[in-house]
């Protein structure tokens, strides 16, 4: 029940978390006229399809649709947006107007959108003319030599350029041929070109935004429990849970800019001890009495890669996160020891829990969490509560096991 609560709880965290605002100080541009105040500040698919304006940040927000607005900037993040009607992308679509991020401009302009289906988009305009698409196409072929399959990426968009820049006796074919369909490589090919037609003009290229990579110590405090299903006797046993135990290890968060700048994605190395301890008592019409104690000591390496959604303000920013989970075993001694008495007589026995040789190296699962991440002295300090389950230890087909595991974990980030 305690792990129906905790879904339920990152059910609501993660629509908190999309439906929050993130205004920061920018400006609309109406009717030719500029008016400052805060935008909100979302990812690439909404922003090239509505402006959200607020004059202060006590005023009501207001919606505009790249019908109603020329463009709206951010002024911390430097980027630009402008209105444009975009024409259709297949066959009998209509032309539609959207937001186009603003990435260079000057003689040439460089523009860019991530559509619903999350497909980058860029276009090339001259002197502000038409919009030119840049486009690639790729396919796989076979090899009527080897039989093998090869990728072959079709540049559709270098064509456009060699005919649009030809004007800059500078611009080699082989620099076009270097040529990227990707925010830096087009932005280094359209930079040099306005500089080389028009070197008195102040030209504008968007700085690209490096992931930012933080490692941190974490430490990691845990409950655990198995269940084991299968014809094995294993299986109607219950198994008390693992008492509280500790682990640690680092972890490794970087950010994605280029896609989502409140995604990054969230990588641990683990250390994970657990144990688990069941005891039997039966005694028969004879009156044998026997008693069996079956306990599972082992621990593993854990190495969970998530994707990880951060509120993007305030000084204590909320995150979840979710992803798979590998788990490899670096210890693992299972025990079940017998106690029978009968009349006068007694004897005790020591065997294994499972076969011998039972265990398998690694098992997945999958895993999720929320936590509070805050800024202390320049540097992350997270707090966070984590939920995983895995395939478990058994290599044994009659007696399959599954932990649960729920954790608390701190780090700290430098």
């Amino acid at each position: 029940m305690k792990h129906f609560y905790f879904t339920i709880t990152l059910l609501f965290v993660c629509s908190l978390a999309f439906a929050q605002k993130n205004f920061q100080s920018g400006y609309i541009i109406q009717n030719g006229d500029t008016l400052r105040g805060f935008m909100d500040y979302r990812g690439d698919v909404r922003n090239s399809q509505e402006a959200i304006f607020k004059q202060n940040e006590s005023a009501a927000a207001q919606t505009f649709t790249p019908d109603q607005l020329q463009g709206y900037g951010f002024d911390k993040e430097q980027k630009m947006f402008e209105s444009h009607l975009v024409p259709a992308t297949t066959e009998g679509a209509a032309p539609q107007r959207l937001f186009l991020n603003v990435i260079a401009k000057g003689k040439a302009s460089l523009y860019y959108y991530r559509d619903a289906f999350q497909k980058e988009n860029y276009y090339l305009a001259k002197d502000n003319g038409e919009l030119l698409a840049l486009k690639q196409q790729i396919r796989f072929e076979t090899d009527p030599a080897t039989g093998r399959k090869r990728k072959v990426t079709d540049k559709k968009f270098l064509n456009v350029l060699t005919v649009a820049l030809a004007d800059c006796p500078s611009m080699s074919r082989q620099q076009l041929l270097n040529a990227n369909l990707a925010h830096k490589s087009l932005i280094g090919i359209v930079a040099k070109y306005n500089q080389c037609v028009a070197p008195s003009e102040v030209a504008y290229a968007q700085q690209n935004k490096k992931s930012v990579i933080t490692v941190a110590p974490a430490f990691v405090y845990a409950l655990s429990n198995v269940s084991i299903s299968g014809d094995s006797k294993l299986a109607a046993r219950d198994f008390e849970n693992s008492t509280a135990h500790y682990g640690g290890g680092i972890s490794v968060n970087f950010t994605l800019p280029n896609l989502n700048e409140k995604l990054s994605v969230q990588t641990d190395l683990l250390y994970a001890p657990h144990k688990f301890y069941s005891y039997q008592y039966e005694e028969n019409w004879a009156g044998r009495k026997t008693s069996s104690e079956a306990t599972f000591d082992l621990a593993y390496l854990k190495l969970p890669a998530q994707l990880r959604y951060t509120f993007p303000k305030g000084k204590i920013r909320p995150f979840l996160n979710a992803g798979p989970v590998f788990s490899y075993l670096i210890r693992f001694k299972d025990t079940n020891i017998i106690n029978s008495s009968f009349s006068s007589t007694s004897y005790t026995e020591e065997t294994t829990a499972l076969p011998e040789d039972g265990s398998k190296p690694y098992s997945f699962g999958l895993t999720s969490g929320v936590g509070l991440s805050y800024m202390l002295n320049g540097k992350i300090l997270s707090l966070e509560a984590r939920y995983e389950v895995t395939e478990g230890f058994s290599g044994v087909s009659d007696a399959e096991t599954k932990l649960q595991s729920t954790y608390i974990m701190l780090s700290y980030g430098f």
